[in-house]
Formats: structure tokens, sequence, C-alpha cells
């Protein structure tokens, strides 16, 4: 068991589990939310390079030239906004795993 006082109250000690459990699993449903939205630029820049290639394709056919350079700085952009979604994704979920470890151990359970 965790080191508590001994006029510590039980009940506090139950809140503040049932605390860090809520957040756990609110940090857990962002780190869903920062993957969906990466998975969802990876198709989006996936699909856009695809257009991409068929613009190059047509040569310099009237405004081609100009939206392919607009679609790459798109896909610079996006790839940036993966790339912290990815990140932001690493961090909730070291956050959780840190909280898990928490609660484990003011539960009693040996953790290394």
């Amino acid at each position: 068991m965790a080191n508590f006082p001994k006029s510590f109250p039980l009940a506090y000690k139950d809140r503040l589990l049932d605390l860090f459990n809520q957040e756990v699993g609110e940090d857990v449903a962002r780190v869903r939310e920062y993957r969906g939205v990466a998975c969802g630029l990876k198709i989006a820049m996936r699909r856009r390079e695809e257009y991409i290639g068929e613009l190059k394709a047509l040569g310099d056919c009237e405004g081609a030239v100009e939206t392919v350079r607009f679609m790459e700085g798109l896909q610079v952009d996006d790839m940036d906004r993966y790339d912290r979604s990815l990140l932001l994704m690493k961090e909730m979920e070291v956050k959780a795993r840190e909280k898990s470890r928490f609660i484990l151990k003011l539960s009693g359970y040996v953790v290394d």
C-alpha cells in the first residue's frame, strides 16, 4: 500500500483514484483523436500526391503548374500537421502511462 499517514482518510484516497482514472480515460480519448487526425492527414496526402502526379502528366496545361505548386505547398503543411499530431499523440501516451503507474502505486501494487 502507498505510504499515507494513518490519519489520511480512505475516502480521499478513493476520490483521488477516481479522478486520476478519469484523467487517464480522457488522455486515452485524446490519443485516439490525434491518431485519427494523423490517419486522415496521411490519406489526404496520399490522394493529393496522386492528383499532383496526374497534373504533372498533363504538362504545361493551362494553370497546371500553379496548381501543382499550390498542392505541393499543401503537402508540406499537412506533413507538418501530421508530424505534430504524432508528437502530441506520443506525449499523451506517455502522460497516460505515468498516471496509470501512479494509480497502481496508490492502489498498493508494486510497479517497476
